[in-house]
């Protein structure tokens, strides 16, 4: 399946602003939970970073890197 170049996203049109406001939202709920709850930095950022960082088993090669970045996005769960 070839990806054409003015499709960037599965979803155009008038869904995108409401689907981003919605992510928005949801960002915004879980910093506010992170900040009344009193938890740490420390424990913030992960789920931020795990799975960007996880990209990195493409350096190896095509099938590792979809190997470990599914596995690292199914398996990894902040505790």
């Amino acid at each position: 399946m070839m990806i054409r170049p003015e499709s960037r996203s599965d979803v155009s049109g008038w869904p995108t602003a409401p689907l981003r406001f919605e992510g928005a939202a949801h960002l915004a709920a879980a910093s506010f939970a992170y900040w009344r709850l009193g938890a740490s930095r420390g424990r913030f950022a992960p789920p931020f970073l795990i799975p960007d960082l996880s990209l990195l088993f493409y350096l190896v090669g095509p099938r590792v890197g979809v190997i470990g970045y599914i596995g690292v996005g199914a398996y990894y769960a902040p505790r």
